[in-house]
């Protein structure tokens, strides 16, 4: 339980993985929204000048360790797990709680029962923010120009853009 919410019937299969977590040393923060500034500084979710925004499913902050868990639930499946999301994730927790010195991260997906992991610590955020900014810059790019390059992915069938190089049915 979290934040006073049960955990509903249909997921009491991850039962076992989510008392495991719920027993970790720490504050626990559920659907914890945070945002980021363009200067990298911690803001609200909905500030005017927010840069990028994330709602954690839950936090577990062990203030005595300098450590946080954060994980994401999932009811997908596992094939392709985003773990940029754990590292954004990791990154947001840094700017929001300053004093944390190690994140772990996880996609916790409960119709598998299966976990992705990722672990970051504080010396590795500016390298980090570095490639988020990269990422950021190609989009920006993109839409200001309307030129998207195709990238083949293993998600190409699935794609609307049936004209493009990289889809099956072109």
């Amino acid at each position: 339980m979290v934040n006073g919410t049960p955990l509903p019937p249909q997921f009491d299969y991850a039962k076992d993985t989510l008392d495991a977590l719920l027993a970790k040393p720490g504050r626990k923060l559920g659907e914890h929204k945070m945002g980021v500034t363009a200067n990298l500084d911690a803001c609200g979710f909905m500030d005017k000048n927010v840069w990028v925004r994330g709602i954690a499913d839950l936090i577990v902050l062990d203030d005595e360790n300098l450590t946080a868990w954060v994980v994401d639930y999932k009811t997908g499946n596992n094939r392709y797990p985003d773990r940029d999301q754990l590292k954004l994730m990791a990154l947001m927790i840094f700017a929001h709680f300053p004093h944390v010195r190690k994140v772990n991260a996880a996609l916790l997906f409960v119709v598998k029962n299966d976990m992705v992991k990722h672990n970051m610590t504080i010396d590795q955020t500016q390298a980090e923010w570095w490639e988020y900014r990269q990422r950021v810059a190609r989009i920006e790019q993109a839409h200001e120009t309307g030129v998207w390059n195709p990238r083949p992915s293993p998600l190409c069938p699935w794609c609307p853009v049936t004209t493009c190089e990289n889809h099956p049915k072109h």
